[in-house]
């Protein structure tokens, strides 16, 4: 008979791990699901040799903060102190109407604290020790905008060619995020470029030089009919080649929105938020 066993839902964590919309959960340290119900998306012969417990569910509430829906791509990776966090996109469309006092579309309309609205990502804290989600907490703290004008970042979203409305009729290259939806977690070192290119660097260079000493009129001063000195600085600009090595060497959450064909590709950094 083949050992039952848990099943890893979420790359890293070595437990029983699930984040559903539709079971009985756990959040702020509350243990985890206490259902006996087997989730409706675990459909398989060999369920009987393998469980799935939601640690998270649309909803769960701390009292603070309310978990949101529609979740979506993810990524993990552990903590110093044995924690892990796991980062979760919620695909919400910037069109949620304006109208509803559904849960989602109120907090698709709420404005981030990078001062946009729709997506968002949350970074939830699990204790694989006490199978207790301890913390939810919003992800993305600032984001830079590409200007592809300029071809370089900026704290304003820019376009290549204007305000450009997807398929469904939302502006694009706005501030705020439409449908956040797969991801992609690449841990430390995995963006790190492998190899060294050579690049010319202009720099200055001061260094001391010795100076005959002159009078106001320019003429050299003379002691015992010799010319006398100072150490003066001297400041020239050289060009050298220096090696570097492209890449970053830090985690990076990757994800994009899916809403047409100018649709924006983002990188975030896990622990600064931006």
């Amino acid at each position: 008979m083949a050992k039952a066993k848990s099943v890893l839902l979420t790359a890293g964590i070595s437990t029983a791990l699930a984040l559903s919309m539709n079971t009985t959960s756990a959040f702020a340290g509350v243990p985890a699901a206490t259902t006996s119900a087997t989730p409706v998306y675990v459909v398989s012969a060999n369920t009987a040799a393998a469980t799935v417990t939601p640690i998270l569910t649309t909803g769960d509430s701390d009292g603070k903060v309310t978990w949101a829906g529609t979740p979506d791509g993810m990524g993990t990776y552990k903590n110093a102190n044995g924690s892990y966090s796991i980062l979760i996109n919620h695909e919400f469309s910037i069109a949620e109407l304006a109208s509803s006092t559904q849960l989602n579309d109120i907090i698709a309309r709420t404005i981030r604290a990078y001062g946009g609205y729709g997506s968002l990502i949350s970074k939830v804290t699990f204790n694989p020790t006490t199978q207790k989600v301890t913390a939810v907490d919003e992800a993305i703290k600032k984001v830079s905008w590409f200007d592809y004008d300029a071809g370089a970042y900026s704290d304003s979203p820019v376009g290549p060619a204007g305000l450009i409305a997807d398929p469904n009729g939302n502006a694009q290259h706005t501030n705020n995020l439409n449908r956040l939806c797969s991801a992609f977690f690449a841990p430390a070192g995995l963006l790190s470029g492998k190899t060294k290119d050579s690049i010319e660097v202009t720099k200055s260079v001061t260094k001391k030089v010795k100076q005959p000493v002159v009078d106001k009129n320019g003429n050299v001063v003379l002691k015992n009919k010799k010319p006398t000195y100072q150490m003066v600085d001297q400041t020239s600009t050289v060009v050298e080649n220096q090696e570097v090595r492209r890449g970053y060497d830090g985690p990076v959450f990757l994800t994009g929105e899916e809403g047409g064909d100018e649709s924006r590709v983002f990188a975030l950094e896990p622990e600064s938020g931006v």
